[in-house]
């Protein structure tokens, strides 16, 4: 009986990881996503939610003001959730090139705060970006012109970590979200994107709703559109630049934050689970999103097992060799506060996210719930020349 265990604890966590991957990846291979450029341009309403943003948002909306689009088609509004900085103040300076100020009397969270925007935008198309993400100036041009198809109701752009102080860090990050976005791109192009990127994400003005303010938008939103007959692309050349998260202290409440809205959208919609009910799409959600929220439960099972089992069998030996290892890395890389080489600061990160995962469960639990949040301090003044999309990287 462990033994059985072992080995679907064990395989499992393969087919998360590489089976499922390489799986959607063939299913996608020489499928053409791209449509081609729009004739007539829609009108586009950029929204961003900000609070206590004073570190940033000049920056941000410098970068927002560049966006290569006509103007007249396009508005930029930044919806404050009841700042308590200068926030405010630097946004109203933006008002003579048009930028709108939309403030909350109180605090309700970022998805209220959008929707309360959304209540005064006029844009066709609606892009929302969060205030710590950097666009490249024809991502909105790149966004808008999967909606020349009528069955496509919300586009994602693509995340780019950017370098930092912290190298080792950001490189496994990127890392991480270049694999992500090759998973995503497969799933897009074989049009059953489970999830948006958070970043930056566009979608039809006409399939906006309100939802629970504790789920997460850029995974509830898709799942919702998915419902009413219509789909979630993502455009690998409609770039976003994110800065790196200013410690792993505030790294990790931020996994655990969109773990908890992850794992309770899921519960939401768990209706989509059912092939009998949302078709292939079921697979895709399964695979791409319950799998990895189980994953700290797999790993702790697989743990114990090889535990038990080391002594009967060579190779349930240099199973648990192999996990020790893994772990010993991670910890290394913790007393090296991640500035170590990859072979130990990897593992961390990987290690990192499991538990913020576990630690969502435990808050999913006990009632916790994230209406509001308060914007993760990233490293931002080492970036300020790259302010400007233009000398970021293809």
């Amino acid at each position: 009986m462990i033994e059985g265990i072992f080995v679907l604890a064990s395989s499992l966590l393969f087919y998360t990881f590489v089976g499922y991957p390489a799986i959607i990846m063939t299913l996608a291979r020489g499928r053409v996503g791209i449509p081609p450029s729009l004739g007539t341009l829609p009108s586009v309403s950029v929204i961003i939610v900000a609070h206590n943003e004073e570190a940033i948002i000049a920056a941000k909306l410098d970068n927002a003001l560049q966006i290569d689009y006509p103007p007249d088609r396009l508005e930029i509004l930044v919806a404050c959730d009841h700042s308590t900085d200068r926030t405010d103040e630097i946004v109203r300076h933006y008002a003579r090139w048009g930028v709108k100020l939309i403030c909350l009397g109180e605090r309700g969270g970022k998805v209220r705060a959008q929707d309360f925007a959304f209540q005064h935008s006029t844009g066709e198309i609606i892009v929302f970006s969060d205030a710590s993400t950097f666009l490249k100036a024809d991502i909105v041009q790149k966004l808008v012109r999967h909606f020349t198809d009528p069955l496509v109701g919300c586009v994602s752009g693509e995340d780019r970590s950017l370098s930092s102080i912290e190298p080792g860090k950001v490189e496994d990050e990127g890392l991480y979200v270049r694999y992500e976005m090759l998973i995503r791109g497969a799933e897009s192009r074989l049009g059953c994107l489970v999830g948006a990127s958070g970043c930056c994400f566009a979608i039809r003005r006409a399939l906006w709703t309100t939802f629970d303010p504790a789920l997460a938008e850029d995974f509830i939103l898709p799942l919702l559109i998915r419902q009413r007959g219509f789909t979630t692309v993502s455009d690998p050349d409609a770039i976003a630049y994110v800065h790196a998260v200013a410690s792993p202290q505030e790294e990790f409440a931020r996994r655990v934050r969109t773990a908890t809205q992850g794992i309770m959208t899921v519960f939401v919609m768990r209706r989509l689970l059912n092939p009998w009910h949302a078709g292939s799409f079921a697979f895709v959600l399964v695979s791409h999103k319950l799998c990895r929220f189980v994953v700290p439960f797999v790993l702790l099972t697989t743990l114990l097992t090889t535990v038990s089992l080391a002594g009967r069998h060579p190779i349930y030996s240099a199973a648990l060799s192999i996990q020790l290892v893994f772990y010993g890395a991670a910890l290394g890389g913790w007393l090296w506060q991640r500035k170590g080489p990859r072979v130990i600061s990897l593992p961390l990160y990987l290690v990192t996210i499991q538990c913020a995962i576990l630690r969502a469960w435990i808050g999913v639990g006990l009632g916790h719930r994230y209406a509001t949040w308060s914007p993760s301090r990233r490293l931002y003044r080492q970036h300020a020349s790259e302010a400007d999309p233009c000398r970021f990287p293809s």
